[in-house]
């Protein structure tokens, strides 16, 4: 039996080692990365699988900042503006 993350996913014709032909269930790809304060789609971070994410280089899994795969770039510059006020 198939597993239900693959059930309803694409699948792909695939040419055996016995030449046959046979359907391979393709792996669906994982939601996009989202700011842990607003919710809004991150920019700049890899979308794929931990094993596909963990063979990139560091500098394309994410954006090289404070927060980065966290904070989208609005609210990180809030942050940093109440950090200030507070200080002052």
């Amino acid at each position: 039996m198939v597993r239900p993350s693959l059930r309803s996913g694409k699948r792909k014709l695939v040419k055996t080692p016995k030449k046959r032909y046979h359907y391979v269930s393709l792996r669906k790809k994982p939601k996009r990365a989202t700011c842990g304060q607003c919710g809004a789609i991150l920019h700049g971070v890899a979308r794929g699988t931990p094993i596909e994410v963990r063979k990139m280089t560091h500098s394309e899994r994410r954006p090289t900042r404070r927060y980065a795969g966290v904070l989208c770039s609005r609210c990180l510059s809030r942050m940093v503006i109440e950090r200030a006020r507070q200080l002052a």
